[in-house]
């Protein structure tokens, strides 16, 4: 069983972390690839998780935090989500 699910990291992304004051200094997102790409997660709804956690990571980024992204393994499916 996973730990942590994609409608978990939208939570902590979306909520959460947006609280934070002072914003940190750095962030690392690792393994949204593959909670988006869980079999489970709707392909529409991956796609509005996605949408929204990329715009709240942009926002983040714009405000002065670094944000680094690691993927483990970004699958043509994700790919085609952020299109």
């Amino acid at each position: 069983a996973r730990a942590f699910t994609a409608y978990q990291m939208d939570a902590l992304i979306n909520k959460n972390l947006i609280e934070l004051d002072p914003a940190p200094d750095l962030l690392v997102v690792s393994s949204l690839d593959r909670l988006l790409s869980d079999p489970e997660v709707d392909r529409e709804e991956a796609k509005g998780i996605l949408a929204n956690c990329m715009e709240t990571l942009k926002g983040m980024a714009a405000g002065g935090t670094c944000v680094v992204m690691v993927a483990t393994a970004v699958p043509d499916e994700i790919l085609a989500m952020m299109s």
